[in-house]
């Protein structure tokens, strides 16, 4: 399984966004 940490991990390193947009994001 796929945490939602390293899942948004991975979406951070290929956006390069900040954290709190990326939790934006996944919810």
């Amino acid at each position: 399984t796929v945490t939602p940490k390293a899942e948004g991990t991975k979406i951070y390193k290929k956006k390069n966004k900040m954290p709190f947009q990326l939790a934006q994001e996944i919810l």
